[in-house]
């Protein structure tokens, strides 16, 4: 396994990109996520650029797209899997905010189940970079908030 070492100059690109993307897929904007995919990219395991922005556009506008979804926050976790120590951005949508009993908003930690019972969708992706765009995009099949617990275990 090779370590990749990346620059402090290039881990604040990289965090911008995230919040780039995060920006474009809460605001259902094509034209930016256009701008923010590397060409030569493969996305989703299988996906051509075209290709990943027409899974994004079903995803936005389809039948059971998220388009009219009103309310989303953001999560920060790290890949388990394949992309071990990967960062993983996990994005919440719903139509509406949920309240606890005291009357402040209820938002769910990284990791959590998705609501079964509200129109709540649970999206979490890892990235990879090249030449100042995204390169990968993954759906992390394992992940953890905080990697306390396992360095305590270990």
């Amino acid at each position: 396994m090779t370590i990749i070492r990346t620059t402090e100059r290039q881990q604040k690109e990289n965090s911008k990109l995230m919040q780039d993307f995060s920006h474009a897929f809460v605001s259902n904007d094509l034209s930016l996520l256009q701008e923010l995919l590397h060409k030569d990219g493969i996305f989703m395991g299988r996906f051509t650029k075209a290709k990943a922005l027409s899974y994004f556009h079903k995803l936005f506008f389809g039948e059971e797209g998220i388009a009219d979804f009103q309310h989303a926050y953001f999560n920060k976790g790290i890949a388990l899997d394949s992309s071990c120590g990967a960062e993983v951005l996990e994005i919440r949508c719903d139509k509406k905010i949920h309240f606890r009993k005291n009357g402040l908003p209820y938002f769910a930690a990284f990791g959590e189940m998705q609501d079964i019972f509200s129109d709540e969708r649970v999206f979490r992706f890892t990235f990879e970079f090249l030449d100042g765009q995204i390169s990968a995009i993954r759906i992390p099949k394992k992940h953890i908030e905080k990697v306390d617990r396992l360095v305590m275990e270990n």
